[in-house]
């Protein structure tokens, strides 16, 4: 059991150093799409720290145009969709 934990906390450290070091944004949202995490590519970006969106929905933090409205009702949809189905999004 110690050995399974021990290998569980080093694939674990190896998928943080993908995610933290991916060129590419990774977010995880709750069901109300507030935002959970966010890697570190979004500061290079935006130029923004993560903390700037932690809590945040993508709603809050773009203009309130129509493309984010339906970005937002789009994501609902299939976050919903993937909640029922157990499937990830």
């Amino acid at each position: 059991l110690q050995q399974a934990n021990e290998q569980l906390k080093q694939k674990e450290a190896q998928f943080r150093i993908l995610v933290q070091n991916s060129p590419d944004l990774v977010i995880q949202y709750d069901p109300e799409m507030r935002i959970l995490f966010v890697n570190d590519t979004v500061e290079k970006i935006t130029g923004q720290p993560v903390s700037a969106f932690m809590g945040k929905t993508f709603h809050d933090i773009r203009t309130h145009t129509e493309a984010s409205r339906a970005y937002e009702e789009e994501f609902i949809a299939k976050f919903a969709l993937a909640c029922e189905q157990q499937a990830p999004v």
